[in-house]
């Protein structure tokens, strides 16, 4: 099996809070697709930064992991950390985070309720 897509899809929600009409956050949503037809979703979230963590998905992270085993999760975390390690911060490490959830959502899914 092999990551065919990787993308996102920043969504906004207004969060009721008392005294305040329209606060809002931003949630950053990731999708992996497979050539099995397997997808997987995880979060990134990070306020304020909404775009860089997108940018750092779609431009560098996700490119790199196309073609690439997505239950082999430990290999492709050491790789991002290891090649795109003086980005950092909390930028890589919500985009990091967001990925590794979608790598283990599609292992799961690939494996069966026993994993």
């Amino acid at each position: 099996m092999k990551i065919v897509k990787v993308s996102t899809q920043v969504m906004g929600v207004v969060l009721p809070r008392q005294g305040v009409e329209a606060a809002r956050r931003n949630w950053i949503f990731v999708r992996v697709e497979t050539d099995e037809g397997i997808t997987g979703v995880g979060e990134a979230t990070t306020e304020n930064c909404e775009h860089a963590v997108v940018a750092m998905i779609e431009k560098h992270f996700g490119p790199y992991l196309i073609g690439k085993d997505p239950t082999r999760i430990t290999r492709a975390w050491q790789e991002i950390q290891r090649l795109f390690w003086w980005r950092g911060g909390i930028v890589e490490s919500s985009a990091i985070s967001g990925i590794e959830q979608e790598l283990w959502d599609v292992t799961r899914k690939a494996y069966g309720p026993h994993v």
